[in-house]
């Protein structure tokens, strides 16, 4: 579940393997990837959601109109938070834009963007800022793992305000794993490092069940996997 933050960490391995194959799968086809934003005024979970849920479908029908006629549109959508808390999307799909342009950012960085996207952006009220590049397929695994690298779970509160959002979608014709249920989802045996911190200022001596070795701060450090990010035994709102 996107709720658990260790699940969620789980599940953005899974979608980064599933997008590259997917990739690799039709590396006939030209791929690229585009970034949309909400707008100026529409700031703030809920309102940058239901801005960008609102135009999504719309945008994807102009696309297919002007894109599609070749062959069936691919597509993997991804929601990103910003640090103030706000969303944009990311969006990996299987066509090359015709009218790319490089426009410079105040801090001096290039961006390449699409014309005729940004177009569409401005007539479906959404964020004015859009980025759009081309990419060979066998890049498959940066760009995956660039737009899936900062997902992060949405929480109950969204859940509730805006019911049913999807963290990530794709289009019918994705790649599905024949058994996604038996991927990664292997539990290891390991401590919670609050746990062994107590057990080690306590001088009390910790045991690795599996190799019946003495375990040290470094030990949890080079092969446990629980550090207090990914607790998952407390909800966000609860005390420990």
């Amino acid at each position: 579940m996107w709720t658990c933050r260790y699940c969620a960490e789980v599940n953005r391995k899974i979608w980064r393997a599933r997008i590259i194959e997917h990739i690799n799968s039709y590396s006939e086809l030209d791929w690229s990837w585009f970034t949309l934003t909400a707008h100026s005024k529409k700031r703030g979970a809920k309102n940058s959601l239901k801005n960008l849920r609102q135009a999504w479908d719309k945008m994807m029908k102009r696309i297919k109109r002007k894109y599609g006629k070749t062959h069936k549109i691919h597509y993997c959508r991804v929601f990103e938070e910003h640090k103030d808390g706000s969303y944009h999307l990311h969006c990996i799909i299987s066509l090359k834009w015709q009218n790319l342009k490089v426009r410079t950012q105040k801090n001096g960085k290039s961006v390449s963007y699409d014309t005729w996207l940004a177009r569409q952006a401005r007539e479906l009220k959404i964020g004015y800022y859009t980025h759009a590049a081309n990419f060979e397929g066998k890049h498959a695994g940066y760009i995956a793992g660039y737009v899936t690298k900062y997902m992060t779970k949405l929480s109950p509160t969204m859940k509730d305000e805006l019911g049913r959002v999807r963290h990530i979608q794709t289009s019918q014709n994705w790649t599905q794993f024949e058994n996604e249920s038996d991927l990664d989802w292997n539990m290891k045996s390991g401590y919670y490092e609050d746990d062994l911190l107590a057990d080690i200022k306590a001088k009390r001596k910790v045991v690795d069940i599996q190799t019946g070795q003495y375990v040290t701060y470094d030990d949890f450090l080079d092969r446990y996997i629980y550090p207090p990010e990914f607790d998952h035994r407390f909800d966000d709102d609860e005390n420990k």
